[in-house]
């Protein structure tokens, strides 16, 4: 059985190198793509470079998700969301600098 190296987008080390900076805060990125955990919860998160998978009014591309993404925002029942900046991710964990 041979396992295939999966594409990293360009901006999720620098993205991941943020998160790991704020207090409260882990991730881990061995999973498809990152999971934060904040506030005694989990989220998941798919990082897209927004270079290549944003048009030009700001709004993903459908050619930017694979067929099993598209499944996974249709069916997965926990939290599950396409970002591409730090922004993204603490307004979706509500994160507070105080907690």
């Amino acid at each position: 059985m041979t396992s295939r190296a999966r594409k990293v987008d360009d901006n999720q080390s620098a993205l991941v190198a943020s998160l790991r900076k704020l207090p409260g805060v882990t991730v881990s990125t061995d999973h498809d793509d990152i999971l934060v955990g904040y506030g005694k919860r989990n989220f998941w998160f798919e990082v897209k470079n927004p270079i290549r998978c944003l048009n030009k009014h700001g709004a993903l591309l459908s050619s930017a998700l694979r067929p099993k993404q598209v499944e996974l925002l249709a069916t997965w029942r926990g939290h599950y969301a396409v970002v591409w900046n730090v922004e993204q991710i603490r307004e979706a964990i509500q994160y507070e600098p105080d907690n």
